[in-house]
């Protein structure tokens, strides 16, 4: 090693490792606007209210996201959706985590899982979802794993109300 050469500049942490293109700058200020404009002005009255807006708060968080073309981002356009590639997708949820006690859940979006549904559960469930109409959920969890969620038990039954749906019963198991 020769003590008199110059070292190479490390990199900046801050630098820009990828280049993005002016598409995917705009969805990323879109994002940014909609989040500082939106959301975070909103983000007092969450807490005050235990995580909790009213109604037409929630609707109003709706319209302004799809207004904003930021509901339903990986999900196909044919869906309903924007079709974002995964980076842009990743460039959006950093501004979306910007954003405090959960108010940008409200922006319509569905599982991924979703997109390999029936035709007819695409109509039903995914399109309806982009549209902000209604919200998915599930929950994933191990048997034998620790918490409160393992004392619980469940099994899949077939509904009489909606036969294409799975209603799930849970015993506790003390």
């Amino acid at each position: 090693m020769n003590p008199t050469a110059t070292p190479a500049p490390a990199a900046s942490p801050a630098a820009d490792p990828i280049a993005l293109s002016a598409e995917l700058l705009e969805l990323q200020a879109r994002a940014r606007g909609f989040v500082d404009g939106i959301l975070i002005p909103l983000e007092q009255e969450a807490e005050a209210n235990h995580g909790r807006l009213p109604q037409e708060t929630i609707e109003m968080i709706k319209r302004e996201a799809i207004a904003a073309n930021l509901n339903g981002g990986l999900h196909p356009v044919e869906h309903g959706g924007q079709g974002w590639s995964r980076l842009g997708w990743a460039l959006v949820e950093e501004q979306f985590g910007r954003s405090t006690n959960g108010v940008y859940w409200h922006i319509p979006n569905a599982y991924n899982v979703w997109e390999f549904g029936s035709p007819e559960q695409i109509e039903r469930y995914l399109k309806p979802a982009i549209r902000g109409q209604l919200k998915d959920a599930y929950a994933v969890t191990e048997a034998g794993a620790p918490g409160a969620v393992a004392l619980r038990s469940g099994t899949a039954e077939t509904s009489s109300v909606r036969s294409e749906l799975s209603v799930l019963s849970q015993a506790c198991r003390r």
